[in-house]
């Protein structure tokens, strides 16, 4: 499926999604390839409004979101999270297996003063075992100090409102707050920018600067519909479907795979999935109103994530 039509990255300027989600957006500067920052990790909290614009105030915030930049590489991170601080175990682990793929030895560690972030980047070091971790605390009255995480954070808004507003002109949707598919909207807008935003000199992805190659693995639009294959065989019996419909959140940072809620209440992480015709691939009573209540334990690496997200 061709970039635009399936995430909206880069921003075109001819089309409606990109201009109603990002206005200005586009002009943000990531990670440049030629200005090494040493293993920095910056990390922050930041809230948003009912529609999904950013809040200073925590009081009037809906939504309480984690982001992160590996600055080397310009690799985003960013989830909903239900507290601050390490208490939220699912945010320290999330955290912690994203680091990983930075493939850093030696990081600095950098937030700002608040106590809850300071409290939670602690804990992710404590995760990462293997990494040699420093601590960095930016300047008060500094914010270009921890610049890249908020710079983040702008991205990662801009293209979920551009999301927002594709699958509500696909299937007449309007997606609140409130509703599970927000979640995964901010997870899938921070893995599509790490693999398609290309910046620097020379216009390369975060994707690429970890990997040394593109990522060109397909990927649907969040929220179509697909029909996702069973992974483990012992799910069903001999005479049942192998394939279920569903609608597709996201894919596994571990494993690449496809992560789809199905008919049968049960979100899965599979391999192989199979796209609906255009024209009939979104419907807008397919997407869940309540989160799923049952978990395929076939891909182990993703239960943390998925059982925490769906209950």
């Amino acid at each position: 499926m061709s970039g635009d039509s399936a995430f909206n990255i880069p921003h075109a300027d001819w089309c409606q999604h990109c201009i109603a989600g990002r206005e200005r957006a586009d002009a943000l500067k990531s990670g440049n390839n030629e200005e090494r920052t040493n293993g920095v990790v910056q990390f922050d909290y930041c809230f948003a409004s009912d529609e999904m614009v950013l809040v200073e105030n925590e009081e009037q915030a809906k939504v309480k979101i984690l982001v992160a930049k590996g600055m080397d590489s310009g690799y985003p991170f960013a989830t909903v999270v239900r507290k601050k601080g390490s208490t939220d175990m699912y945010a320290v682990e999330v955290m912690a297996r994203w680091i990983d793929q930075l493939g850093l030895t030696d990081a600095y560690f950098q937030s700002d003063g608040e106590s809850a972030i300071k409290d939670l980047v602690r804990a992710v070091a404590r995760r990462c075992s293997t990494l040699r971790v420093r601590f960095r605390v930016a300047p008060n009255g500094s914010p270009s100090s921890n610049g890249g995480a908020e710079g983040t954070v702008k991205l990662i808004m801009s293209t979920v409102r551009v999301f927002i507003s594709a699958l509500k002109e696909q299937c007449g949707m309007q997606i609140s707050p409130g509703h599970p598919l927000l979640v995964w909207m901010i997870r899938h807008a921070a893995w599509c920018e790490a693999r398609y935003r290309a910046s620097g000199a020379h216009k390369q992805s975060p994707y690429f600067r970890i990997h040394g190659r593109n990522y060109a693995n397909p990927v649907c639009m969040i929220g179509e519909i697909v029909m996702a294959r069973i992974p483990d065989p012992k799910e069903v019996g001999k005479l049942q479907p192998r394939f279920l419909r569903g609608v597709f959140l996201g894919k596994s940072d571990t494993s690449d795979s496809y992560i789809v809620p199905c008919s049968d209440g049960v979100v899965r992480v599979t391999r192989v999935i199979r796209r609906k015709p255009a024209g009939s691939e979104f419907c807008a009573k397919d997407v869940p109103e309540t989160p799923p209540r049952r978990l395929s334990t076939y891909d182990s690496a993703d239960n943390t994530y998925l059982v925490t997200v769906f209950h």
